[in-house]
Order: C-alpha cells, then structure tokens, then sequence
C-alpha cells in the first residue's frame, strides 16, 4: 500500500526459495501485488553459476523502459544459452532438476545435522537449516564453564585444516543485531567431506 501511495516500486529476490525444507512455502511479495513488485532472480544456485544468467518478472508498466535500458547499456548476455535455457524451463526440464537437487540438499542437510548432533553431544545450535544449502551454527560453549568460541575463532581454526567456512559477520556491514555464528555450506561437498568437517569442528571445541 505504502509502495503504490508514492508511486514506488519493491524489488524481491527471491533467495533461497526453491530449496526450503520445512513448513509451508512463504509466497513471494509478487502474489500479493503483481504490478507494485520487480520479482528478480538468478538461475546460478539452481543450474550453473558458469551460464550467468538472471531473469526480472516486471510489472507491465515498467517493461518497455527496462527493455530499453537493456538495449542501451547490456548487449553481453549470451543469446543462444537465453534460448537453450528457455526451452529446458518449457519442456519441463527445469522442474524435474530442482526436485532432484532439493532431494539431494535435503538428504545432505539432514546429513550434517544428524553429525553435528551426534558428534558435538549438544555443543553446536543449529540456527538456520529450513532453506538453502548451508547451515548457520554457533557454540554452545567450550566446556560448561568456559565461553562460547566465536565465528571468528571457529572459522580460523577450520582454515588451518585447509576446510571453509564463512562467519554471519563476513555478511554484514554492521553485526550489531545478528548472531555471531558461522555459515557451513553443504551444497557442493560429498558426505565425506561433511564427515571430515565435522570431526575438525569436534576436535576444535574439545581442544580449545
């Protein structure tokens, strides 16, 4: 209501809403206002990040100045990889993808968090595991009268056992509201690399 009293427009990505895991999907904005929202997207997580391709769903009174803006300044999209791409969404390729890669992401969520539960005895508080394909995570405490190790810690200490991880903090201008925890991507590792993970973590916070 706001967006149409001032003439405005919201632009919603969309992150992460293909692979949810738990509860009912969360309609986008885009539902509820088709000609108040810019609904944008990128098939990079879903397909390949190597095609480089996003797509914008645009209400119709904005279409014409996009496509002109396109045309001025962007000639560089790959055009016969748009159309190899439109026609695997048309004939239903795209659909029957993501339902084998959410099975997959789910087997491995499930994965790492039955590891992490079982390897930690409680020493890790799963955060964030319902969408995408990482989990967010955080000490619980080193014993239970030592302090929490930070993402920070946690992450410099997998670093030297040449394993990755980002911190909640390496995405955020200002950290003052979220939660210093650390971000354990799945997506792209087997279940022995989550295994190896896991037993670095284990060891980081019985040593330290």
């Amino acid at each position: 209501e706001r967006a149409r009293a001032i003439g405005a427009w919201i632009v919603e990505d969309d992150f992460d809403s293909e692979f949810r895991y738990g509860g009912k999907p969360v309609a986008p904005l885009k539902v509820m206002d088709s000609a108040q929202v810019v609904y944008v997207g990128t098939f990079s997580k879903t397909v390949s990040p190597a095609l480089r391709i996003g797509f914008m769903i645009l209400p119709q009174g904005l279409l014409a100045r996009v496509k002109t803006a396109k045309r001025r300044w962007d000639y560089w999209n790959d055009g016969l990889e748009q159309k190899a791409m439109a026609l695997f969404i048309e004939r239903g390729h795209l659909s029957r993808h993501l339902a084998r890669c959410h099975r997959s992401y789910r087997r491995k969520r499930d994965y790492l968090t039955g590891r992490l539960e079982a390897a930690g005895g409680g020493a890790w508080e799963v955060l964030g595991g319902s969408t995408g394909m990482h989990l967010v995570i955080r000490s619980r405490g080193r014993t239970l009268n030592a302090a929490k190790l930070t993402a920070s810690e946690l992450k410099a200490a997998l670093g030297r056992e040449g394993l990755a991880a980002e911190g909640v903090e390496d995405y955020c201008l200002e950290n003052r509201s979220f939660p210093d925890a650390l971000i354990i991507a799945y997506g792209n590792r087997t279940t022995e690399e989550l295994d190896r993970l896991v037993t670095a973590l284990t060891a980081i916070s019985e040593c330290c």
